[in-house]
């Protein structure tokens, strides 16, 4: 067998066993009383294990004195000590019931008989003697339950095996009622009840808190379309009973159709194979479904569907849909779904959907969609889409799509698209993108292939055109802007162009240079050109700046053919005269590559006479030499 699924069934049934010891049986205790009445003990258990005892006098002598200790150990051992083995017991939301064992001949002989006992009977309200409609009425052992009608009035129908029987009753609102009773003889058994109203604080809540609390189980979507009526009230009633079951088969819910029937929003599945769909309350093992699963709380296991998953609470497993899935709470584990995935808590583990894949908490692992990712409160670890990403929280990771990430908080990782990458609030390390990156605060890289914007930038943009607000970073590129950056604009002169026009834009650490120049002669020389540069503060008034530009010159007449190509490093010391002027000067280390020929047609650029080297081959000449350059800086 595969490792993996081996571990996979382990985890399972760990969960099972941890599962099945949560009860109230197994609730350990410590009791030393002498000659108490059992009557007081068992009020002495309910105090000290949290519980409930429920009974018909008739079927104990509560005057009966014993004596009882327990160290540490189990209600069902200290049960065992004060009862026979003609008691048996039955624990049900909160409540311990005590029942009577019968003989096992007389069991057999009523259930060849086949014998029906009805319960009927009327519940009202305690306080006010009205009816109360729509509540549970839960047979322990039968397993099985009825609604009271708007009338008050219910009638349950099932085998008569032990005479005495047990009905656990409760609605929303009210106590819970259990009343122990015995058929003796008789085909029906008459049970009126009263029910303790819960009487709680009136709480307004505003339409819009209303509108958060709803959800898709909760509104009803499953409740009048996928699931019978009954059924959705005994899982509001009842929803502290968990009963567990090795399998269920269901056909159709919302027409109460499958082993479970109405009750079938109060059992805990280990297998629950669903011919169209099926409703639970847990799976602790695997569910299948032709179209649709509901499960009112927990998914321990995993569920496979042709059409949708719908948790109500925790999935720790897989889901896998070809349409859609969705879990209220928390997953660990993997959501699967051709078209949409919804997680409305947190997830660990992974999604994958083809179309779409929602997360409204936080999730640790990846999310993989061919189309669209969201993740509201931020994620550690990935999102892949062939489309879009977008998180919303504080993120750690790194986010990868085929056009565009989005990112609204801090992203600690990297943000890296076909197209374009956004990231709106907080610091972003690293953002790799085909057209164009936007980022609130850029830490480290933003890499594109024509547009970096961050409104802060202290790390490196390159790009075709970088522009940013503040920030102490660099921008590579062909235009680079900062908005509270470095601009100025320059008139000088040098050796190469008698006049020059450059105009500097960026920060101080790294700006972009752009120039035109003219040198006059019988046929005027232009050079165009664009560089780098950077400068330091010396004093208030002293600074030091270096340029390294590369410029095209060409002559006035085009049709000649004759450029060349410039390169200068170009260092100046600086002299602030004025707020808004600026004096420097500082040598010029040249060189030049060009075709420009004299008139007897021979190589010669006539730039300067003071070459360090002149070299020529058949295209054209190679020029060294120093020079210098005097300006004014605006």
């Amino acid at each position: 067998m595969n490792n993996k699924l081996v571990l996979f069934l382990i985890g399972i049934s760990l969960n099972l066993i941890a599962y099945s010891a949560e009860n109230l049986l197994d609730r350990q205790i410590s009791i030393h009383a002498e000659q108490v009445s059992v009557k007081s003990i068992l009020r002495i258990i309910e105090q000290k294990g949290d519980v409930r005892f429920s009974y018909n006098p008739l079927l104990i002598d509560e005057d009966r004195v014993i004596n009882l200790t327990l160290d540490n150990q189990p209600i069902k051992m200290g049960l065992k000590r004060i009862f026979s083995q003609d008691i048996r017991f039955k624990e049900v939301g909160g409540h311990i019931v005590l029942l009577a064992n019968e003989d096992s001949k007389a069991l057999k002989q009523r259930k060849r008989e086949d014998e029906i006992v009805v319960f009927k009977g009327r519940i009202t309200d305690k306080r006010t003697g009205l009816p109360v409609g729509s509540v549970s009425i839960y047979d322990i052992d039968a397993r099985n339950a009825t609604l009271s009608n708007q009338n008050g009035y219910y009638s349950l129908e099932i085998n008569k095996l032990e005479l005495i029987r047990s009905l656990y009753i409760r609605k929303e609102g009210y106590e819970v009622e259990v009343i122990v009773v015995s058929t003796g003889t008789q085909n029906v058994s008459h049970n009126n009840v009263e029910l303790n109203p819960i009487l709680k604080p009136v709480v307004k809540i505003s339409p819009q808190e209303i509108s958060k609390l709803k959800s898709p189980l909760e509104e009803r979507a499953l409740s009048g379309r996928m699931i019978s009526e009954e059924a959705y009230l005994h899982g509001i009633n009842l929803g502290e009973i968990e009963e567990t079951r090795i399998a269920q088969v269901s056909l159709v819910p919302s027409l109460g159709i499958g082993s479970n029937l109405s009750t079938n929003s109060l059992f805990v599945n280990n297998f629950s194979l669903n011919i169209l769909s099926g409703f639970s309350n847990g799976v602790y093992g695997a569910e299948v479904g032709g179209l649709l699963n509901l499960v009112r709380n927990d998914v321990y296991g995993f569920q496979v569907a042709g059409l949708s998953n719908i948790v109500g609470r925790n999935v720790e497993g897989a889901q896998f849909a070809g349409v859609y899935n969705l879990v209220l709470r928390n997953v660990k584990g993997a959501q699967v779904s051709g078209v949409y995935s919804h997680i409305r808590k947190n997830l660990t583990g992974v999604q994958i959907s083809g179309v779409f894949g929602v997360v409204d908490g936080s999730f640790w692992g990846a999310q993989i969609s061919g189309i669209s990712n969201l993740t509201k409160d931020g994620f550690e670890g990935a999102q892949i889409a062939g489309i879009n990403n977008m998180c919303i929280g504080n993120s750690e990771g790194i986010q990868l799509a085929g056009i565009a990430n989005s990112s609204f908080d801090t992203l600690i990782g990297a943000q890296l698209s076909g197209i374009i990458n956004f990231s709106y609030c907080g610091p972003n390390d690293l953002q790799i993108s085909g057209i164009g990156n936007i980022a609130d605060d850029n830490k480290k890289l933003q890499l594109t292939g024509i547009y970096n914007f961050a409104r802060i930038n202290n790390g490196v943009q390159i790009g075709l055109i970088n522009q940013s607000y503040s920030g102490d970073g660099a921008a590579i590129g062909l235009f680079n802007y900062v908005k509270d950056g470095y601009h100025k604009t320059e008139l000088l002169t040098n050796d190469a162009t008698q006049a020059k026009l450059k105009f500097k834009t960026g920060t101080q650490r790294l700006y972009n240079v752009y120039s035109f120049g003219v040198r006059f002669a019988t046929q005027p020389i232009y050079a165009v050109g664009f560089g780098f540069g950077t400068y330091f503060e010396l004093s208030d008034r002293f600074t030091v700046s270096c340029d390294l530009t590369s410029e095209l010159v060409f002559k006035e007449n085009l049709n000649t053919l004759e450029v060349g190509q410039l390169a200068s490093l170009s260092p100046t010391l600086d002299f602030r005269i004025a707020n808004w002027v600026t004096i420097f000067a500082g040598p010029t280390f040249n060189f030049m590559y060009s075709n420009f020929t004299d008139e007897a047609g021979n190589y010669n650029a006539k730039i300067t006479n003071n070459t360090l080297l002149s070299e020529q081959d058949a295209n054209g000449e190679f020029l060294v030499w120093i020079g210098g350059q005097v300006g004014f800086r605006f």
